[in-house]
This record gives C-alpha cells, structure tokens and sequence, in this order.
C-alpha cells in the first residue's frame, strides 16, 4: 500500500489531554506518532465521541503545554486500547517549532532516521 501522507511522523511519546465541546472527559493517552498537519494517540480510557469530531487537545511537553485544535480522523482498536488519528485544525507555528524543538532535544534519533522521507 502506498504512503499517502504528505508530511513525515515522528514516533515520538508526548502525553496528551483531550476535551470535548468544553467538558474535560479526563480523556489522556500518549502520542504514537506526530507530524506538522496531524497525530495518533494510544488512549487510556474509551472516548465515546461522534466521528469527524472537533476536540482541544493539550500536548503535555517536558517545558510547556501546547493547546492545539484537532478534527477526529480514525477511531479504532489498536491491541487492548484505543486508537485515535487527529488533523490539526490549528496549530501556530510558534506550536510546530515547539514540537520539532522538543522532538530533536529528546528523540534526535527520530530526525535522522527520518530526513530523508517525504
């Protein structure tokens, strides 16, 4: 199967909080992987949300918390927990540079194994 991304992901394990409609669902997991237009997620608890959702999610970084908006993409079972594909519906790039900062200072390995991949 060809790749049809457009943007390379980065394996990288950032925790994550979600909300929904403005009700914290106490809804966390951790990043499988990350990119400049989107992310999938390991959840630890079940979110019970309509596909095609808007959620707020809050990247838990070593030096600070990003707030970025995302649309739901996926949501499928990934072994024992659930999986979920977000697109970023707005995300600044002070947030990108935040996140390509914290993805070379503590997964550098990520960057080399992946400049060349388009």
């Amino acid at each position: 199967m060809a790749e049809k991304r457009r943007y390379v992901r980065f394996k990288t394990p950032f925790c994550v909080q979600c909300d929904w409609q403005d009700r914290f669902q106490g809804v966390s997991g951790v990043t499988r992987d990350i990119s400049m237009k989107g992310a999938s997620f390991l959840l630890d608890t079940e979110l019970n949300i309509p596909p095609e959702s808007i959620l707020m999610f809050y990247f838990l970084l070593p030096q600070s918390t990003l707030k970025i908006r995302g649309k739901v993409a996926w949501i499928k079972d990934i072994g024992d927990k659930k999986g979920l594909g977000i697109s970023f519906i707005c995300i600044a790039d002070h947030q990108k540079q935040e996140i390509y900062d914290c993805i070379i200072k503590y997964f550098p390995e990520e960057i080399t194994q992946r400049w060349w991949q388009v």
